[in-house]
């Protein structure tokens, strides 16, 4: 108790002194680095829900010190997505996803209804009417409204064998299933429309598949990370592309993960291993890619999944326990 005491004192201290305000003047992180014409600069970096609501007042923070707080702080973020203003973003570490509402500026922290000790969610995807959170272990898809109110769950027991990443798009929620080497398609009451992939390296199959997106134009990317490539297909799962290949150079992989598409059709994509995103055009060219190892702003330390909403471009520090937010200029 002592110790907590003098804890929350040195954090008084640092309240008081403003010691947690940015630096003015501070030299904007952007790539490429100059003299090159900058393409991507960081915007902010999320470290818990009070750095993100509107700016609290001395007695405001005093309060959340010493009190239990409805504001959780961002642990081990792995899948996220961003849509129409909210960022959702699975924490297992903090058990259970973060809502933030960018256009209010509101928090609010949603808990799967699972038993006591069962690992929290791994991913989470954001549809039109509901917020579709995913539960490896349970074998099941939480649906909650977007005020936090839990609706109902979809059971995939007999269905997936263990359920890695989801993505929502018209109507439908993809779910890829690593062991299985497939994806899974079904509708929002849980019924079963259609899966595709199998396991090797030919075109269109797949090798320990992990996540999953899709773009405005109802493509399916899928990051067949033991292949060392991210795989297009159409809606309905015929395929498309391959993008990347497996090597240290520019354009190449080494444990891709997490995929976003913007509204060019271009092809961002995390790879843990090189703690970077990589973009692609959507012929599968590279253009550029951004952050390094380490734990400075605008830097990676095995980072896990992205989602784009605008210009913005949101992605999980998973080790660094943050979300650092990019812009598109």
């Amino acid at each position: 108790m002592q110790y907590r005491n003098h804890f929350k004192s040195i954090i008084l201290l640092l309240i008081l002194c403003g010691l947690s305000a940015p630096v003015p003047g501070q030299t904007q992180v952007v790539w490429p680095r100059p003299p090159a014409e900058a393409r991507i600069a960081l915007e902010e970096v999320l470290t818990d829900a009070l750095t993100f609501t509107e700016k609290p007042g001395f007695w405001k923070r005093l309060r959340e010190m010493f009190q239990q707080s409805e504001m959780r702080d961002i642990v081990r973020p792995m899948g996220l997505d961003a849509e129409r203003g909210y960022l959702a973003v699975a924490d297992p570490g903090a058990g259970g996803v973060h809502i933030f509402n960018r256009r209010q500026k509101k928090y609010f922290f949603l808990e799967p209804k699972n038993e006591p000790g069962i690992p929290a969610p791994i991913d989470v995807a954001i549809g039109e009417r509901e917020i579709y959170v995913l539960c490896p272990v349970t074998q099941t898809v939480q649906v909650f409204s977007f005020e936090g109110a839990f609706r109902h769950s979809i059971s995939l027991k007999g269905i997936i064998r263990r359920p890695t990443s989801i993505s929502y798009q018209d109507s439908y929620l993809y779910i890829t299933d690593t062991p299985q080497h497939h994806v899974v398609c079904i509708d929002r009451g849980g019924d079963v429309l259609f899966q595709f992939g199998r396991r090797g390296t030919d075109s269109g199959e797949l090798n320990f598949p992990t996540f999953i997106a899709t773009s405005p134009d109802g493509s399916v990317y899928i990051s067949d990370t033991m292949n060392f490539r991210v795989q297009k297909y159409s809606r309905r799962g015929n395929w498309a592309q391959s993008i990347g290949s497996q090597g240290v150079m520019s354009g190449q992989f080494n444990r891709p993960k997490g995929i976003a598409i913007d509204d060019d059709q271009n092809v961002y994509v995390i790879d843990n291993s090189f703690d970077n995103v990589q973009i692609f055009n959507s012929k599968g060219q590279f253009l550029l890619h951004f952050g390094n190892t380490g734990h400075q702003p605008g830097q990676l330390m095995m980072p896990t999944d992205i989602a784009i909403d605008g210009n913005l471009i949101f992605v999980s520090d998973t080790m660094n326990r943050r979300i650092q937010i990019f812009r598109k200029l």
